[in-house]
């Protein structure tokens, strides 16, 4: 029986537009190239398989190799574009940029590059190419894996839309902080201007107050010199003319008993002028000075009245200017009158010390206490009032407060500067 010897029959591949054609060879080059040849064959098995686009390509640019994903991607067959050029496939790549390129060597070192590949049907998409150099028989060839980059362009796009739009609403947002703190800058410049405003109309207040404080006692001093002087050196002669008549008169006499009656009352009006006087201007005070008038002030009310007033100071010196005397004076002796009239004390206490630059002056007592607030407005004895005492105290930068004391009575504590600037409470 003879063996019948049949060689293999080649298929045939489809080609895209339908039609078989028979196998092309792997490659374009001349048959002298066997060993690129060889290479090739044995690269078509490893390249093939791979997803990755794949191209070799020659010095001229033109493609000796591509693999079934670079066909696939172009929409080429195999034969397509082994007759073409990088030329054709690439829109950026001109012979001119593509010869200037390779002699200076940037494409034919390692190297990542992006770029733009046009279809069989004319569309054109964004790639990635990924070249090796390599030689095969003494000549120069590029390996290139394309990555088609579309979905990440578009990606980027959106995050570069995303960005813009970020950086417009970071603009925007940075526009109104600056015209926030612009707002805030003038407020803060407005603010400072009314405060330094306010300073100045509350000095104006201050040197007002002094003012008026001084003119006041000045004015005290001149009626309660008037009244000493004139008034009262005529109450005396008359007391005296009326004492050295009623000598003359027998004890007998109708006009005895009148006599006696005017003699008593010069006296009484003489006291009161005297009380006047002294409600008026204390001379102790204009004479010595704050310390040596409060003490004789505890004195007198203590003659007085029931309430047993006592003087306690730390006897440090107290360079205080007569606006603040008298105010610090007057206020005392009305909170004096106060405890003798409302307090129903039996004891009471005037302390004057001095903490830093102020004057600190405490009248507290032993009675039943008030509210503050039951008091405001008041005006004992036609004097200042604890609204008046507090709010000069105030214009002068100092400070009034009222404080219970265990187990009965109250503490009214006046701190006042001895120079021009505020004072802390005490």
């Amino acid at each position: 029986m003879v063996k019948r010897h049949s060689k293999p029959v080649k298929r045939h591949k489809t080609e895209p537009d339908g039609r078989h054609a028979p196998l092309p060879p792997p490659i374009k080059i001349a048959k002298e190239h066997l060993n690129l040849y060889k290479t090739l064959r044995m690269a078509r098995l490893a390249l093939d398989p791979l997803s990755l686009a794949t191209f070799w390509v020659a010095e001229d640019a033109s493609i000796v190799y591509v693999n079934r994903a670079a066909c696939r991607s172009l929409g080429y067959s195999r034969r397509e574009l082994l007759a073409l050029k990088i030329m054709d496939i690439d829109p950026d790549f001109s012979r001119r940029r593509w010869t200037r390129h390779w002699n200076s060597g940037k494409l034919s070192r390692a190297r990542l590059i992006e770029t733009m590949h046009r279809t069989k049907d004319g569309r054109v998409f964004p790639v990635e190419v990924a070249i090796s150099a390599f030689s095969v028989g003494g000549r120069q060839y590029h390996c290139d894996f394309v990555k088609d980059i579309t979905d990440r362009r578009q990606t980027e796009a959106e995050q570069d839309k995303a960005r813009r739009a970020l950086d417009d609403k970071v603009r925007e947002r940075t526009a109104e902080l600056h015209a926030t703190i612009q707002a805030l800058r003038k407020a803060a410049a407005y603010r400072k201007r009314i405060e330094r405003a306010l300073r100045d109309h509350q000095h104006q207040l201050r040197s007002l107050v002094s003012e008026l404080a001084v003119a006041e006692g000045q004015e005290r001093q001149r009626i309660a010199t008037g009244i000493h002087d004139d008034i009262s050196q005529m109450l005396a002669a008359a007391k005296l003319k009326t004492g050295q008549l009623g000598k003359r008169m027998t004890t007998r006499s109708p006009s005895r008993k009148l006599v006696n009656d005017l003699e008593r009352i010069l006296n009484q009006v003489l006291d009161s002028s005297r009380s006047l006087t002294f409600d008026l201007a204390s001379p102790v005070l204009h004479r010595i000075g704050l310390e040596a008038a409060l003490d004789d002030l505890c004195d007198r009310m203590r003659m007085i009245s029931t309430v047993e007033f006592a003087f306690v100071s730390d006897r440090k010196a107290k360079p205080a200017g007569t606006a603040i005397q008298e105010l610090v004076f007057q206020s005392v002796k009305e909170l004096m009158r106060n405890v003798i009239n409302h307090a129903q004390a039996k004891q009471a206490k005037v302390s004057l010390t001095r903490r830093n630059n102020a004057l600190r002056v405490v009248v507290s007592d032993d009675g039943i206490g008030f509210d503050e607030s039951s008091l405001k407005g008041f005006r004992p004895t036609g004097g200042f009032g604890l609204d008046t005492i507090r709010e000069r105290i105030h214009y002068l930068g100092g400070h009034f407060s009222i404080r219970p004391v265990s187990p009965h009575g109250s503490s009214v504590i006046l701190t006042v500067p001895l120079s021009s600037q505020r004072s802390e409470p005490v």
